[in-house]
């Protein structure tokens, strides 16, 4: 067997927290290929992305893909339990491969509540040579699932640095959300407190810049923005590069992340290294992702957030 390291999971586009550290792995991984998804295939030496789609489609493809390379793999990093580390599980059964696993979130704090799905998390966490956690507030969740804290590490989410960095531009005055546009993430939330703020600051426009997870979901928010009449003050930007969202947080006065469950966080930590105060709810990862003096805490409903984002702004006056 060969010396070649696996990176397992998915790659960008799009841009969201698992393709960007599964990323950053490969990036500063020596002597490794990545076998994955993205919206964009591509097949290079060290780079094999399937389009993404379904599991069911996409699983077999991959699979196919690591039997390929199966005498070059020494060992697989994969990134999301429920499906790339299940892919690794497999690839040890059939070829011997030994793999770790890395949780980012929603494999566990939502994968672990449905009956089907925990199924293919214990078959890809039990057969682990190391689980990882980006947070420790998840690693306490897999342990009170029954998973031995010995067999769990912790290891932190990086940022990117030359990216995400503190840089002298005009600032506007907007409030930003990054992230996907689902339920979990609390945009809701953020929307009535915005709404709540009103007439104080009625200059202020919110700007939410994130993929569309949940259509539904999405279709709600345009309806209660029209419904509170906000439609001039709060936009949907859509998916943004990196280098797009760390420009939007440099122009940007405040941060808010009104999430209801998160594995870590990663945008609210890139806020605050780009300089920005910011507003969190004080749940899972973002209790980490969000140590320092300029973000506040506060309990997930709009209230709560309404008042942290008052009190925020007028710090940033």
């Amino acid at each position: 067997m060969g010396g070649i390291r696996a990176i397992l999971g998915p790659y960008p586009p799009p841009y969201r927290g698992v393709e960007l550290q599964a990323k950053l792995e490969f990036e500063k991984s020596t002597n490794a290929i990545f076998i994955g998804t993205s919206i964009n295939p591509l097949n290079r030496k060290n780079l094999i992305l399937v389009k993404r789609g379904p599991f069911i489609k996409n699983g077999p493809q991959l699979f196919f893909k690591i039997w390929a390379h199966k005498k070059q793999i020494k060992e697989i990093s994969a990134h999301y339990a429920t499906t790339f580390g299940f892919l690794a599980y497999l690839a040890k059964k059939f070829f011997g491969i030994k793999y770790t696993v890395t949780c980012h979130g929603s494999d566990i704090l939502v994968n672990m509540d449905k009956p089907f799905y925990r199924i293919f998390n214990n078959f890809a966490l039990r057969s682990a040579s190391k689980v990882f956690v980006v947070s420790k507030d998840l690693g306490a969740h897999l342990i009170e699932h029954g998973y031995h804290y010995r067999n769990l590490e912790y290891r932190q989410n990086e940022i990117d640095k030359k990216i995400f960095r503190k840089v002298r531009v005009k600032k506007k005055n907007q409030i930003l959300f990054a992230g996907g546009v689902q339920r979990s993430k609390g945009i809701d939330l953020l929307i009535d407190a915005f709404s709540e703020l009103g007439k104080k600051f009625s200059n202020y426009k919110l700007i939410i810049a994130g993929p569309i997870i949940e259509n539904e979901f999405y279709q709600s928010l345009i309806a209660e923005v029209k419904r509170k009449q906000l439609s001039a003050r709060v936009t949907f930007a859509g998916e943004k590069t990196p280098q797009e969202i760390a420009q939007i947080m440099n122009e940007s006065k405040l941060f808010v992340m009104p999430s209801r469950t998160e594995g870590y966080g990663i945008a609210l930590r890139e806020a605050l290294v780009c300089g920005l105060l910011a507003v969190a709810t004080n749940i899972g990862g973002l209790k980490e992702a969000g140590k320092s003096k300029n973000c506040v805490f506060v309990n997930p409903n709009s209230d709560e957030i309404a008042q942290a984002i008052e009190k925020q702004l007028n710090r940033a006056k």
